[in-house]
């Protein structure tokens, strides 16, 4: 294990750039309102700032096929996607998604950069932005599913992993492109997300609360 930055800023998002040289992440610096994104040489070095994004903000980057990363912004009502390089910073729009709920979001970008899903809290649907031609199809979760948390594509492109929470319980599911859900898992105590398919398609990493407490005893007081 190998630690690539340290420091008082809360890091959020991070992603591999295609060329396999630097780390992007997404922090919180001074001002709680804006998020920098920062490079990170892989071969160690000090973290350096590339820009500073004007909303909560999350970055990841295609891992065949392509070169692209993306940078998505939350900026008033809408979700803005910019294309982005750990150098030149900054390369473009490609497009901006309006809000339809409260303006909570998560994105995945499809391994091969070619499409990227966007979900947004309180909304039963996810919507799948082709990149290249700009056509934004809207998929329906089937059966219907709300308060959903954060989406990933599967290794081979075909699928998404759609992470949730209801009923007090978080869940995970795996989604075709036509909506078609299948619970693979959930945690009773609480939150559950983050989910991240490995390459080759055979396991899937996610991230889930563990509550605990404590029983103290007080005497003499």
């Amino acid at each position: 294990m190998q630690l690539l930055a340290s420091g008082t800023v809360n890091y959020f998002t991070a992603s591999v750039t295609p060329d396999g040289m630097w780390l992007l992440a997404t922090a919180q610096g001074q001002d709680p309102a804006k998020r920098q994104l920062l490079r990170i040489p892989l071969s160690r070095g000090p973290a350096e700032t590339i820009l500073t994004a004007s909303g909560p903000s999350d970055v990841q980057c295609a891992r065949s096929g392509s070169r692209i990363c993306i940078l998505s912004e939350t900026v008033g009502k809408q979700l803005v996607l910019s294309s982005v390089d750990a150098i030149r910073g900054r390369l473009g729009e490609l497009a901006r998604v309006e809000t339809r709920g409260d303006g909570l979001w998560s994105s995945g970008l499809s391994p091969d950069g070619a499409r990227i899903a966007v979900e947004e809290d309180s909304v039963d649907s996810v919507r799948v932005l082709d990149l290249k031609s700009r056509q934004l199809d809207v998929i329906h979760l089937t059966p219907p599913q709300a308060q959903l948390q954060s989406v990933a594509w599967s290794a081979d492109g075909n699928r998404l992993f759609i992470s949730g929470w209801s009923d007090l319980k978080g869940w995970l599911r795996e989604m075709d492109l036509a909506g078609h859900t299948r619970l693979l898992l959930e945690n009773p105590s609480g939150w559950l997300g983050g989910p991240l398919p490995s390459p080759d398609g055979k396991r899937i990493a996610y991230v889930y609360v563990v509550p605990e407490s404590n029983v103290v005893l007080l005497e003499h007081f």
